[in-house]
């Protein structure tokens, strides 16, 4: 899939998802019901918070995003949006039934299951209170906890959007009085079953692909690479990206960036950090495990695919999606900042040097070193400056892979040189 259809896709993707609110908003143009305007909002809000929960269920499912577009960052990034947007209608709707019923805040939560009519509302009321939980360690609670936690709150989901969908069945007036809203309403429950069994096919890994590890090397700084072989059709990825990794069966899949490939043999290569529980686990594997893989993805640096002018910035293991990118497409008017504490730790500098030669630059914090093109500081804009040539800067495109304090420095040193922000490219796993 060449990268015109893959932005294509994303905004067909787009276009479906406002379409997908009409049939909803057409009711705003129901002048039949003798409700009030109030319980036709309150009705309304219900149903919008609805389809906005379903394009998050949608855009949260790795194996159903990945047969439209393989950026998944985007669809995690929308999906997150979409969790802002659509809280408004989630908040609304039972407020609003609240007032419409005239009773307190406490009839939110007035959990009653003593008739078919009062189950059916407490079915709304769990997926309210699974939403508020789900909503709050996602957002203001995030960076509290590591993210093995948030991700099994997050699991939460599935029952939430689960009591969501059946919540207006046989109670709600809307969706018996109009045919295209209750039709409408079972094809969201058809599709979302579809989801569930796409998502049961990640879990069993029929959608994965197996790999045997061929051998694990070890490096200074934690840095370790891991080098697989497909036992299946081999999967030939693009420069700059990634895979998900799941070391065991029913394990956890995490994202890592192909730090080298081969056309002719299907290998590998991924160049890991040991920074949490996970990549430590992963840096305990022995050759000829077999784990599963899921990609790739990806479209960072697919503005990169031309002799264009281009400038890499890296920091520490951030270096990863840039060997294939370099060797394939870097030409006299690429150059290279490897930001590392220690010399030590630049992952593959030597293989950057021969390709660059002079156009590499090594940027070093924690020690005094000596050496040709090697600099003992951070990355200031007047390096920047002085190093690059001023007739690139109009027409160069920068990329910048690192941690976020990494990455926030350097985008705010290309600012301060006039660099436009769409020369800008940045890659991030926001999970």
């Amino acid at each position: 899939m060449n990268l015109k259809r893959r932005v294509l896709n994303k905004r067909v993707l787009y276009i479906v998802f406002v379409i997908s609110l009409l049939p909803v908003l057409y009711l705003f143009l129901d002048n039949n019901s003798v409700n009030s305007f109030w319980y036709k909002i309150a009705n309304i809000s219900g149903y919008l918070g609805g389809v906005v929960l379903f394009w998050q269920f949608f855009l949260g499912i790795r194996g159903v995003v990945k047969r439209f577009t393989s950026d998944y960052d985007w669809s995690i990034k929308t999906h997150a949006f979409l969790g802002i947007f659509g809280t408004l209608f989630v908040f609304v709707h039972p407020i609003l039934e609240s007032m419409v019923y005239l009773k307190d805040y406490k009839f939110i939560f007035a959990f009653n299951f003593s008739s078919t009519y009062e189950t059916q509302i407490s079915y709304g009321r769990i997926a309210f209170v699974l939403f508020l939980v789900v909503w709050f360690t996602s957002s203001l609670l995030r960076k509290k906890y590591s993210y093995r936690t948030w991700l099994y709150v997050h699991y939460l989901s599935y029952p939430l959007f689960f009591f969501t969908l059946i919540h207006p069945f046989t109670i709600g007036s809307y969706l018996q009085n109009n045919p295209v809203i209750y039709y409408y309403w079972i094809l969201l429950c058809i599709l979302s079953g579809v989801f569930v069994l796409i998502k049961l096919l990640d879990v069993f890994n029929i959608s994965f692909s197996k790999y045997k590890l061929l051998e694990i090397n070890q490096f200074d700084g934690g840095v370790y690479t891991l080098k697989y072989v497909p036992l299946g059709k081999k999967i030939i990825p693009n420069p700059g990206e990634y895979f998900y990794i799941k070391k065991d069966y029913f394990g956890e899949a995490h994202p890592f960036s192909i730090l080298e490939f081969n056309e002719d043999t299907g290998e590998l290569l991924f160049g890991i950090k040991d920074l949490g529980r996970y990549t430590h686990e992963l840096s305990l594997s022995k050759s000829g495990d077999i784990h599963f893989l899921d990609g790739s993805f990806g479209e960072f640096t697919f503005e990169g695919f031309s002799d264009d002018p281009k400038v890499i910035l890296a920091g520490g293991i951030g270096v990863t999606p840039f060997y294939e990118l370099i060797s394939r497409y870097g030409n006299e008017d690429t150059y290279m900042f490897y930001a590392n504490s220690k010399l030590s730790t630049a992952l593959y500098r030597d293989k950057f040097k021969k390709l660059l030669g002079t156009r590499y630059f090594d940027f070093i914090s924690n020690e005094t070193v000596g050496g040709k093109n090697v600099i003992c500081s951070l990355i200031t804009a007047s390096h920047l400056k002085d190093i690059l040539p001023a007739e690139i800067f109009n027409s160069c495109k920068f990329f910048i892979c690192g941690s976020p304090l990494f990455m926030n420095s350097i985008i705010n040193c290309l600012k301060e040189i006039g660099v436009n922000r769409s020369q800008i490219f940045i890659e991030e796993f926001e999970y």
